[in-house]
């Protein structure tokens, strides 16, 4: 017997269903948040000699963190590529630079191909992430 699918939700009933705080932009929240992750990042860098000192165990937990931490950075650059850091466009910008330079990840060039990606998502030719 075969069963119907069932029916997904529309684009319009998710979002409605996502209360409005989550769609302001709020660049107090926003800069917390980065001033949070950069705080952390940067104490985990000067006590990398207490992991240190467990051994491979102890780098490898330390490691975790400063990837989890470093990719919360990546994503608050992120945001600033697509605008929702913040209302203004150099806003976004200078701080989308000051969250991706300690991942060495340069940020014109990222919101490009980004913008890019977005723009052919899955086009075989044009998509820089099926090329």
């Amino acid at each position: 017997m075969l069963q119907s699918k069932p029916k997904l939700p529309t684009f319009e009933e998710i979002r409605r269903a996502v209360p409005p705080i989550c769609f302001e932009k709020s660049l107090t929240k926003s800069l917390a948040f980065l001033v949070l992750d950069c705080l952390i990042l940067f104490g985990l860098y000067k006590v990398v000699a207490v992991f240190e000192s467990s051994g491979i165990f102890g780098l490898f937990v330390w490691y975790c963190l400063v990837g989890m931490f470093g990719s919360s950075l990546f994503v608050i650059g992120h945001d600033c590529g697509h605008g929702t850091f913040s209302e203004y466009v150099w806003v976004n910008d200078f701080f989308g630079h000051i969250a991706h330079a300690p991942l060495l990840a340069p940020y014109w060039p990222w919101q490009k191909s980004h913008r890019q990606h977005h723009q052919y998502t899955s086009h075989i030719d044009k998509d820089m992430v099926c090329s």
